[in-house]
């Protein structure tokens, strides 16, 4: 009983967490657009969309955006191809290891190409809106990108230093 209830309060908490997270980011991205001229600012609230949005803050271009929109929706795509072949594959072949080798290469490199992308794009963010832009990306390396959306919040109304 003390485990199930222990359990429950984890799940609460997390959950509160993650809502206070995505809220976070979606009101700081909705500020930056609005203070920047964006026709749609809503689009902070909106999963996927908040990355067109993110991307055009970060890059000064709808271009921006829509490259890191792309390059979300393919690193999806590429890593559950990736994952359902290697679950596909594992039965297949005698000797499975180099198609499993070979899928999780793949998987390695197609994620690391996305967190340089996620994490460039955070920077050109925090440099384009704060002066503490090093630190702020340390800080959101470190914490595997949770610490991100409370810096958004946080520069929201900051006004742009740099392009």
């Amino acid at each position: 009983m003390f485990i199930a209830l222990l359990s429950l309060i984890i799940i609460m908490l997390l959950v509160g967490m993650s809502i206070g997270i995505y809220l976070l980011n979606g009101f700081g991205l909705m500020e930056m657009a609005q203070r920047k001229g964006e026709k749609y600012p809503f689009l902070g609230f909106i999963p996927y969309a908040s990355f067109y949005l993110q991307g055009n803050i970060a890059y000064n271009n709808k271009n921006g955006g829509l490259f890191f929109l792309i390059s979300q929706i393919v690193y999806l795509f590429l890593v559950n191809i990736a994952s359902s072949l290697l679950s596909l594959f594992r039965n297949t072949f005698e000797d499975p290891n180099i198609i499993f080798i070979i899928l999780m290469l793949i998987i390695g490199l197609v994620s690391l190409a996305e967190i340089i992308i996620v994490y460039v794009t955070y920077f050109r963010i925090f440099r384009k809106y704060s002066d503490h832009y090093v630190l702020m990306l340390i800080a959101t390396i470190l914490t595997f990108s949770l610490t991100a959306p409370i810096f958004i919040f946080a520069i929201r109304k900051n006004k742009i230093l740099r392009d």
